[in-house]
C-alpha cells in the first residue's frame, strides 16, 4: 500500500485556491480545506494519506495527532519542523 506524506503548509502556500482561503478566511480554514481534499484523494486512490503541519509558534511539548476523514493529521511540537516529522516517517517506513 502507498503512503502519501504531505508537508501541509508548503502545499497550502503553493496552491492558489488555498492561498486565497488563507487570505480571505483563515489559516485554519485553509488547513481544513487541504485535509478535505486529501481525504478525497485518499478515497479515490486507496492510499494512506498523512499531512504534517509545523507548529513553530506553538508551545506544545509533544506532537499531536488525529485522524480526520481518513487522513492522519500531525502537528509538530514546538521547535520542530514538518521536515523533521516527515523524515522520521520516511525512516520508519523503509
Amino acid at each position: 500500500m502507498v503512503r502519501l506524506v504531505v508537508d501541509g503548509y508548503n502545499v497550502m502556500h503553493a496552491w492558489p485556491s488555498l492561498q486565497r482561503t488563507m487570505r480571505t478566511a483563515s489559516l485554519e480554514a485553509a488547513r481544513d480545506e487541504l485535509v478535505a481534499r486529501l481525504s478525497v484523494l485518499g478515497m479515490v486512490t486507496g492510499d494512506n494519506v498523512t499531512v504534517v503541519f509545523d507548529a513553530h509558534h506553538s508551545t506544545a511539548l509533544s506532537n499531536s495527532e488525529e485522524t480526520v476523514d481518513g487522513v492522519q493529521v500531525i502537528y509538530t511540537r514546538k521547535g520542530h519542523s514538518a521536515d523533521h516529522a516527515i523524515e522520521r516517517i520516511a525512516y520508519k517506513a523503509r
